[in-house]
């Protein structure tokens, strides 16, 4: 599947999703919903808790049973390496921004471009974060709102 594939709809959340009540970071770790990679994201230097959505997990760190563990933290590391250029590149910090990752995806040998988004937000617990989303649910929550 194409690394941007992925929408959101009703019929993609597990039952029960739609109502959980998630106050925070926690929380929302504990439930399933997000992965906390904060370990990884300090050692390459982003200073605060990060977050990944189990979309862009899946489809752009896990996206082959074949990947090997050593395989799958290459490729969160070189996710966060992205992310972290990318807003030090930033002249004014915006609350969303757009990071182009580079990632193979076997058979092919050229890497391909990954858009990911990076959501900054005020944790109740954990203070500053970052969630770094996959583009089918920020566009799918865009175009949520724009029908509503």
């Amino acid at each position: 599947p194409s690394p941007t594939s992925f929408s959101v709809d009703a019929g993609n959340l597990p039952a029960g999703f739609e109502s959980l009540p998630i106050r925070s970071r926690k929380e929302a770790i504990e439930s399933g919903i997000l992965k906390d990679v904060t370990p990884i994201a300090q050692s390459v230097g982003l200073d605060f808790c990060v977050g990944m959505t189990n979309p862009l997990w899946d489809q752009y760190i896990t996206s082959s049973p074949d990947f090997t563990e050593e395989l799958i933290q290459a490729r969160l590391r070189d996710t966060l390496v992205a992310v972290r250029l990318r807003l030090a590149s930033l002249k004014t910090p915006t609350p969303l921004v757009d990071v182009p990752v580079l990632l193979q995806f076997p058979p092919e040998p050229t890497p391909q471009l990954c858009l990911t988004f990076a959501l900054f937000h005020k944790d109740p617990v954990d203070g500053d974060c970052l969630l770094l989303i996959h583009p089918g649910e920020v566009f799918a929550t865009r175009q949520a709102f724009e029908n509503n």
